[in-house]
């Protein structure tokens, strides 16, 4: 996917903040234009010339009129003459009221005048127009010397108001709101440091193989693989992505012919680890697989739930070790004198489709199990509880960002593969969980991104 491409891409998921960005300035600006929908604007043109003197008109004529017209341009709009305006005016009280509506200019190169006007009421606006005009036609009369001033083109009341129309500014408006929502999406795009596709991943992540993309609706549209609700629906992105796994599985399976123990892990709660591992599970049993999916989530133990089971019984039923010393409730507790009470792992819950099971960490009174526990008991705890009678043991694990759960996990577990939500996972703590993985000696499978 190249730039162009992926900007579209983001921009076709931003179209809403962009479209309510647009309707928004475009609203303001209607509002605006049509509680100030601008002036009428009347105007009356003036001609200069020196006054007549015998013999010929010679170049410094010229000149000594452009001068007269640029002074005389400047005396209009003086205070006196707009005075003496205001008092033929109904309804004007003083020339510091006009000093606004009106605007003088000399038209360039020629000896002409131009007065503009602009007034809410066309006829008023020509009304001052003129009375400018006569008014200082009168003044300059009274001068003994200078020049002449002529009426050449009257001001007459306006047809339409000044500036574009009431629907042009609304357009415009809209134009302004697109542009301004394009540079938000923009600016986001640039500076969004989350992953949205594989050309996203940077260092160690880029290397992986991209398992599978899972979109929005991949989940939505799943089938049951069976009549039960109590099986987690499987749709075609979900088949090819566990045909996939499997695939990536037995090509690093090499000579040992043991279980394969796999942990689904992510950076972040929420990212879909317990979904992706339970139709991992589900797809795995239905090529004839025996699965058993093992549920290391200390925070938000859920696996269970999406077969429709209940949470195994003996819940608090788990203690440390004699010799480990730990706080509960803020007070020390003495070591119990018992190994352990209950094991790490319940028994085995055998699902509707055969060949697949569960099983669930026990709960315990002092905090999570895997607080205290190392990753030589848990090895021996899980193989007690899957009894090595599984193909295939999928781990579904706490969030990397959460704590501990998901180190012993991982280290427990032969591969591993990340879950990435699109537009949600940050790059940089993608590229922190695959250095973990590094760390721990566990070898990444792959990357799925979820919820593109």
């Amino acid at each position: 996917m190249n730039i162009v491409e992926r900007y579209l891409y983001r921009l076709s998921y931003w179209w809403l903040p962009v479209l309510l960005v647009t309707c928004i300035v475009g609203a303001a600006s209607y509002w605006l234009a049509s509680s100030s929908p601008g002036a009428f604007k009347a105007n009356a043109t003036l001609l200069v010339n020196l006054t007549e003197t015998p013999g010929t008109i010679v170049l410094d004529d010229v000149l000594l009129s452009e001068r007269l017209t640029a002074t005389y341009t400047e005396l209009i709009t003086t205070r006196p003459i707009l005075d003496d305006v205001a008092a033929q005016l109904p309804d004007v009280e003083s020339g510091q009221d006009l000093e606004d509506q009106i605007a003088v200019s000399a038209v360039p190169r020629t000896q002409l005048i131009r007065i503009d006007v602009e007034d809410d009421d066309p006829e008023s606006a020509a009304l001052i127009a003129n009375t400018v005009a006569s008014v200082f036609i009168d003044e300059n009369n009274r001068t003994p010397a200078g020049g002449t001033i002529t009426i050449i083109e009257s001001a007459v009341p306006p047809d339409g108001r000044e500036g574009p129309s009431l629907m042009t500014r609304a357009l415009l408006g809209l134009l302004a709101g697109a542009s301004l929502g394009l540079l938000i999406v923009l600016g986001r795009t640039y500076l969004d440091g989350t992953v949205w596709d594989p050309d996203d991943l940077r260092g160690s992540a880029a290397r992986l193989p991209i398992l599978g993309i899972l979109r929005e609706g991949d989940l939505v549209l799943a089938e049951t693989p069976s009549d039960s609700p109590f099986l987690p629906p499987l749709s075609e992105p979900y088949r090819i992505l566990a045909a996939n796994v499997l695939a990536s599985l037995a090509r690093a399976r090499g000579s040992d012919q043991g279980p394969q123990k796999v942990a689904i892990v992510s950076a972040f709660t929420g990212e879909g680890k317990t979904s992706l591992t339970a139709r991992l599970g589900v797809s795995a049993a239905l090529e004839g697989y025996h699965v058993t999916l093992v549920d290391f989530d200390s925070v938000n133990p859920s696996l269970h739930a999406e077969f429709g089971l209940d949470w195994p019984n003996g819940g608090l039923d788990w203690l440390p070790t004699a010799d480990t010393k730990v706080e509960l409730n803020q007070v020390e507790v003495e070591p119990t004198g018992v190994s352990q009470r209950g094991a790490l792992f319940a028994s085995p819950r055998e699902t509707l489709l055969n060949g697949l099971s569960v099983v669930a960490y026990r709960q315990s009174s002092v905090g999570s199990p895997m607080e205290y526990v190392s990753v030589q008991e848990t090895r021996a705890a899980l193989s007690q509880a899957t009894s090595n009678r599984s193909d295939l043991i999928l781990f579904d694990t706490v969030a990397y960002r959460t704590g501990i759960g998901t180190n012993l996990a991982t280290q427990v577990a032969d591969f591993a593969i990340i879950v990435v939500e699109a537009k949600h996972t940050p790059i940089d703590s993608l590229a922190s969980l695959v250095g973990s993985l590094e760390a721990t000696g566990t070898r990444a499978l792959g990357i799925v991104i979820n919820k593109r």
